[in-house]
């Protein structure tokens, strides 16, 4: 278990509310691949990683739920646009 992820999952604005709007999916994406610098898909289990307490793996695969049910498949198109933006930081 990571303790620095952890802390920035159940500490993140992104993480910390729900996912409404497909800008909150992108954010939520953004968060993941540029704040977190995690390798993901759309169909993992933050569980599975093993870098996450059960806390904040919950949290995490809850966002993805609920990026999924407001989505659906276009989830994959999002995370790829994402994916091939500039890191913002």
């Amino acid at each position: 278990m990571d303790e620095i992820l952890n802390e920035k999952v159940l500490n993140s604005p992104v993480c910390s509310k729900p996912i409404k709007t497909t800008n909150d999916v992108k954010a939520f994406f953004r968060f993941i691949w540029f704040g977190l610098h995690l390798d993901f898909t759309p169909d993992d289990d933050f569980q599975a990683f093993g870098l996450f307490s059960d806390k904040a793996a919950a949290l995490l695969n809850a966002r993805m739920d609920e990026a999924f049910a407001l989505q659906k498949d276009k989830v994959y198109d999002l995370v790829i646009q994402v994916m091939q933006e500039a890191d913002p930081t």
